[in-house]
């Protein structure tokens, strides 16, 4: 029954369903009599009339039950393997298709090479073959064929639209644009071709276009949550919020599972200021996965701006557990602990709360990297000096200088905020002097610079 199937669904290619039923009558009832040789008979004939097919299509079979219980692509091989060595184009062909579905895209390439030797004129050869080299990775090998593809069929919207993939892939953003663009002159049709255009677009910063490609995109198919998504990404970064919300909100309408959607609606409502609603988002998304890492560190940042200390510290706690990589929890503490710490904690609670970060990394082994991510808080801190007045900075300096003289480690970065407030602050442009050459070089690189003026 396993071959019986993948006769059928071969055949279902290039012929009617009458005459398929004929033909898988034939070969149901001559099988029960002479299983062996009308298998081979059939199965090779099968494989010939499998050039009619694209990959998309013999990709399907896959999934097949019946196909996966009769290990079809064992009995495939094995058949292959059997078939005559002469030159023929069809049978390379059949083969690069089976190379593809056992996940072997460099014996596929030499298959389709074998086969446009034969026929250079074989669009579809070439086209698969760019459809291998992208699933190597090999990109600029991709456009060079997918290039032959339309030097034969300057028509084929596919060979264009993948090579605009390829050359995504090869940050060749304006390269990508020109060949989905060339994809949607032949197909206006392609939703595929403008949301990877929106995609270049917003690697470009181009936002503006960005936005057009995607809304062409979901013009053309309303039910693409992907495109609402991204929609929201450069309402994001040209800071229209609301706009963000919008198309976040509507990517969640399609697909209501879509996490990363909580995630950045969430985020737009922290920058609205909106916290209560952020906080309600993000708790949302954590219904659908408690263990999404974002969902979980913004949850915490929104907690320490929002002064809810009981539900920051288990929130603390958990967040950490969930990130293990040193240089995403350097980030997590500077980013989303001590940037919002310094702006929005309460100088009342900041003095118990530090000591308690600073026991659960100990407790965990990971206390060298909060040594880290105080400068950088501290220097950022500096960096945005405007946003705070004289009595929350002298507040802070002398919670840092409590919890962390004894450091060592701080020792400098304590001194660097000293000097940053009077210099920064207080105008008093001596203070700069306390530092010794270097540090003065350390505080120029990572405080002066990222201010953009001259002090």
């Amino acid at each position: 029954d396993g071959i019986a199937k993948l006769f059928v669904d071969f055949l279902s290619v290039i012929y009617s369903s009458k005459d398929i039923k004929k033909k898988y009558l034939k070969f149901k009832y001559a099988a029960k009599l002479h299983p062996e040789e009308i298998q081979e008979k059939y199965l090779r004939e099968a494989l010939m009339m499998s050039k009619a097919m694209d990959i998309k299509t013999l990709e399907k079979l896959k999934n097949l039950p019946d196909l996966e219980k009769c290990k079809k692509e064992k009995e495939i091989e094995a058949y292959i393997q059997t078939m005559d060595k002469k030159d023929d184009e069809s049978l390379y062909f059949s083969k690069a298709l089976n190379y593809i579905l056992q996940n072997k895209y460099k014996e596929a390439i030499t298959a389709y090479q074998k086969t446009i030797d034969i026929n250079p004129k074989k669009e579809e050869a070439y086209y698969n073959m760019g459809i291998a080299y992208r699933r190597l990775k090999k990109y600029k090998e991709a456009i060079a064929v997918y290039q032959k593809t339309i030097d034969i069929n300057p028509k084929n919207d596919s060979a264009h639209y993948n090579m605009g993939n390829a050359y995504n892939e090869l940050k060749k953003y304006k390269e990508a644009i020109a060949a989905y663009q060339k994809a949607i002159d032949i197909n206006p049709k392609n939703d595929s071709a403008y949301y990877n255009m929106g995609i270049a677009y917003n690697e470009l910063k181009k936002y503006k276009e960005a936005i057009a490609a995607y809304q062409n995109a979901i013009d053309i198919n309303p039910k693409k949550d992907s495109a609402y998504y991204n929609m929201g990404i450069p309402y994001h970064r040209l800071k229209k919020y609301k706009e963000a919300i919008a198309a976040y909100q509507k990517a969640i309408d399609i697909n209501p599972k879509k996490e990363k959607a909580y995630n950045n609606m969430g985020y737009a409502y922290m920058k609205m200021e909106k916290f209560e609603k952020a906080l309600d988002i993000f708790k949302q998304g954590l219904e659908i996965n408690k263990d999404n890492v974002k969902l979980n560190v913004n949850l915490l940042h929104t907690f320490i701006i929002t002064n809810e200390y009981n539900a920051c510290k288990t929130q603390l706690a958990r967040s950490l557990k969930k990130v293990k990589d040193t240089d995403w929890l350097q980030a997590l503490i500077t980013e989303d602990i001590l940037f919002p710490l310094f702006r929005y904690g309460s100088l009342t609670y900041i003095p118990s709360f530090f000591p308690y970060l600073i026991e659960i990394l100990k407790k965990e082994k990971r206390e060298e990297v909060l040594w880290k991510a105080f400068p950088q808080a501290i220097f950022e801190l500096l960096v945005q000096i405007e946003q705070y007045d004289r009595e929350r900075l002298a507040g802070i300096e002398k919670l840092l200088i409590t919890a962390l003289s004894e450091e060592k480690k701080m020792t400098i970065s304590l001194m660097m905020l000293n000097v940053g407030i009077r210099y920064l602050k207080e105008k008093d442009k001596r203070a700069i002097y306390d530092l010794s050459k270097e540090e003065r070089k350390v505080f120029t690189e990572f405080v002066i610079e990222p201010r953009g003026n001259e002090e």
